[in-house]
């Protein structure tokens, strides 16, 4: 790999590659370490593309055409078309590599990039990132992209914030590997978003994505064990959280699941639909458990608050328990089994007439499977005991065995529905 330290280094090193089409061409530069901040500019001159300052002694202007003359050593190329677009192969920036506004088409293929900065550009043409590592900072602000933005397979070592950038056209993050936080803070996807085969280690923050075309979330992958999120104290410090410092609010977590749940609901995919909602609902336990934390710390709380927070915090652990939120039939049987169980030994032990036996040689097993199956049906006669002269108790433990029994039947078939 040649180190390239300045401007004019570059262009000595650039060679053209006709396309496919007609009459078009792409500027190349291949297998080179850019040691130098290297700024990507241009302007139109009669309808020809110009490149500035770093190639304009590769133009001159003739009869109002541009004539584009590479020097390339062995053979000389004079091109009357216009330049389709600039192509980098196997290239290391190590410094910071910068956009300014441009309509020209650019693709950086297996290259790697210090810093990346494109706040409050406007480009036009074709922009493609295929393979490609980004090491450290990529600034986006008030970016622009009128046409395709395409990070196929591409890699991201640090937080990316895509902060009020507008995606006219495609975005593709398909194959993607983002090793940290990645936010859509008021980003605006106008066409469609392919998240297909992406895989965010850290976290995903869709909440506040202005989506008014489509998302393509197929084979998306989170790892939620990993996904860091934070409570934050008041409203400054939310925007604080989502406008510079790149870290997930643990709403904005929320909602991020609820959005990808809802694609996958909606395209029929249920078996993905019931993850993301177990994730929603892990997190929505997260939050439930923060409220209460910080009720406990005021001493002027709000107690029918505290309450409430603390039944939907039963009832999802419940949830939890009886079926791994819909993910778990083997957890609704086995929850099942245990509450029936507990429940026909609390109303056994509750018969003023019985007397448990300590000796399990004197347990009669027959007997004790025969009462026990017939409660574990819901609808058992409700004078299943009367031959041992049951009490109140027995009645009661009766009753919310039937509950709970019923209670987990239904949860072990919901979780069987999410395949079907």
């Amino acid at each position: 790999m040649k180190v390239i330290k300045n401007e004019i280094d570059l262009i000595q090193e650039s060679y053209v590659e006709f396309a496919k089409s007609k009459g078009s061409c792409f500027v190349c530069f291949d297998n080179l370490l850019i040691d130098f901040e290297l700024t990507l500019i241009d302007k139109m001159l009669h309808g020809k593309l110009f490149k500035q300052p770093y190639l304009s002694e590769l133009f001159s202007e003739e009869y109002g055409e541009a004539i584009v003359d590479f020097e390339l050593g062995r053979r000389t190329f004079d091109i009357l078309d216009e330049i389709d677009g600039f192509h980098f192969k196997n290239c290391d920036f190590t410094h910071k590599l910068i956009f300014r506004n441009s309509s020209s088409n650019f693709k950086f293929h297996c290259c790697s990039f210090q810093e990346l900065y494109l706040k409050d550009v406007v480009l036009e043409g074709k922009i493609r990132f295929y393979e490609s590592i980004f090491e450290k900072s990529f600034n986006l602000e008030n970016t622009t992209f009128k046409n395709l933005i395409d990070f196929w397979k591409s890699t991201f070592n640090e937080s990316i914030n895509f902060y009020k950038t507008d995606f006219i056209k495609t975005v593709v993050l398909a194959g993607c590997t983002f090793e940290n936080n990645v936010l859509f803070t008021y980003t605006k996807v106008a066409d469609i978003a392919i998240f297909r085969g992406a895989y965010f280690k850290k976290g995903l923050d869709l909440s506040l994505a202005l989506v008014s075309g489509n998302l393509n979330l197929f084979d998306i992958q989170i790892d939620n064990k990993k996904f860091e999120s934070h409570n934050e104290k008041d409203e400054k410090d939310y925007f604080n959280m989502v406008d510079n410092l790149n870290e997930i609010p643990l709403k904005n977590k929320r909602e991020t699941y609820r959005i990808i749940k809802q694609y996958f609901a909606d395209n029929g995919d249920d078996l993905h639909a019931v993850e993301f909602s177990k994730y929603e609902k892990e997190t929505i336990k997260e939050i439930l458990k923060y409220k209460r934390r910080i009720s406990d710390d005021n001493p002027n709380y709000n107690l029918l608050n505290y309450i409430r927070w603390g039944m939907e915090q039963l009832s999802l652990w419940l949830n939890n328990v009886s079926n791994d939120y819909r993910n778990s039939y083997l957890s609704g049987l086995f929850f099942t089994i245990i509450v029936g169980l507990l429940f026909f030994t609390l109303s056994v032990l509750s018969l003023p007439n019985y007397c448990f036996e300590w000796n399990p040689f004197k347990w009669s097993m027959p007997e004790f499977g025969k009462y026990y199956m017939t409660f574990m049906n819901p609808t058992h006669d409700v004078d299943l005991f009367n031959e041992l002269t049951p009490n109140g108790w027995t009645y009661f433990w009766q009753t919310w065995g039937r509950i709970f029994i019923g209670y987990g039947i239904y949860q072990t078939v919901q979780a069987f529905r999410k395949l079907k």
